[in-house]
């Protein structure tokens, strides 16, 4: 199955895209793991006991001594929970860490030349239960990825879903054990990848979760582990807007290509710029935008979402103070930078146009005296808003009131 993610991300280099370091992956995954744990129905909060490379129980028979990891270089791999480690079991230069959030378990690796990635181990289903398989593709944040998922469940136990990613690759392929007792699952062909991960999660009761589910899961993760903060917009104005970013791959110039939210990538405006800053003309007042950023090198920063700014924003927050028998205060908070208003009143009921006019007002308030008492008045405030200061045009706002 392929899956796009769109809207706010796209593929834009297939097998590519920026990887973010392990350490930000890390950070990010312990400030934001709840974003992914909160998609998976009826979770099971299963328990680390297992030592230093296992999981022995879980609790409520999850497990019979399993969830070892192994590679071609080395069988039983420690866990490291919290912190990165370099690793000859991941291949020259390798380094991984395992993370034991609640319900959550995570492996994440930089991987030379491993051409096999492998889960073993004991389950507490004992040959109950139902096991089956999914692979899908997907694109999140300009990176298309391969993930292979293995679950038992049925069982009564806490299901058990084995979830193995990679950076696209058409090559690689998963086997795995149909006796429900057996936790292998393994996954060959990656040896020109160079990232891996790898999530546990479990569904209470042998719960099974589903296909739509794990790829909201998987997306889930994806998106918060491969998301890449550094581009921003600022300032944004009514008509445009100034992308930045910092690159981190050593490139010296880049595509920017910006559209209406949810264009597709080809079908926008591309700007080349050999400094990482572009400003953005032209733009629609009120739309929402998206950017992406592609590198010389083919990285690709982004996707970044924007919204331009109202031509005229309306007044807020209206209200009365200074109430007497014959006056009171009118006053109001500016919807944004402008500084002349013009407000209308009368006796309840009346029509816009054949009320009071204070028109021109240069603070935000509005003192009217000369009131009948027992009386009941309406009113009315909007901005006036000069654009391009010296044309001799204002744009107002709706009346707000």
């Amino acid at each position: 199955m392929k899956k796009l993610y769109s809207l706010f991300f796209a593929c834009c280099v297939s097998g590519l895209g920026f990887a973010q370091p392990l350490s930000n992956v890390l950070a990010d995954l312990n400030a934001n793991y709840t974003s992914v744990t909160s998609q998976i129905p009826s979770m099971y909060t299963f328990a680390y006991d297992g030592g230093g490379n296992s999981i022995s129980d879980g609790g409520n028979d999850m497990y019979d001594g399993g969830n070892y990891l192994n590679t071609n270089f080395q069988s039983a791999i420690s866990y490291s929970d919290n912190v990165i480690t370099a690793s000859a079991a991941f291949g020259a230069g390798g380094q991984y860490f395992t993370r034991h959030l609640p319900g959550l378990f995570v492996m994440g690796a930089d991987i030379n030349a491993v051409t096999l990635f492998e889960l073993t181990g004991n389950n507490g289903a004992d040959g109950g239960g139902l096991v089956d398989s999914y692979t899908f593709t997907t694109s999140v944040n300009c990176q298309s990825y391969s993930v292979f998922v293995k679950r038992v469940y049925n069982a009564f136990d806490p299901s058990i879903n084995q979830v193995i990613i990679v950076p696209e690759n058409p090559s690689a392929s998963h086997t795995y054990s149909t006796n429900s007792d057996n936790t292998l699952h393994s996954l060959t062909g990656i040896g020109t990848n160079t990232r891996i991960y790898y999530l546990l999660y479990a569904g209470s009761s042998g719960l099974y979760i589903d296909n739509p589910t794990t790829e909201t899961i998987v997306d889930s993760f994806l998106g918060l582990v491969s998301s890449y903060s550094g581009v921003t917009a600022s300032p944004i104005t009514n008509s445009g807007a100034t992308i930045s970013w910092t690159d981190l791959g050593g490139g010296t110039s880049w595509d920017v290509e910006y559209g209406p939210s949810g264009f597709p990538l080809g079908a926008g405006t591309i700007i080349n710029t050999a400094s990482p800053t572009v400003n953005i003309t032209g733009l629609n007042a009120s739309t929402g935008y998206d950017v992406y950023i592609t590198s010389d090198l083919g990285d690709c920063y982004g996707a970044l979402s924007f919204t331009t700014l109202t031509l005229c924003p309306e007044p807020t927050s209206p209200n009365v103070t200074g109430l007497s028998a014959s006056g009171a205060t009118l006053n109001w908070t500016a919807g944004g930078m402008e500084t002349i208003w013009d407000v209308e009143w009368g006796t309840s009921g009346f029509l816009l146009g054949a009320g009071t006019q204070d028109y021109g007002l240069l603070t935000n308030s509005d003192g009217l005296t000369g009131l009948t008492g027992s009386t009941d008045y309406h009113w009315y405030v909007r901005a006036v808003c000069d654009l391009n200061v010296g044309d001799g045009v204002d744009t107002m706002s709706y009346f707000v009131g």
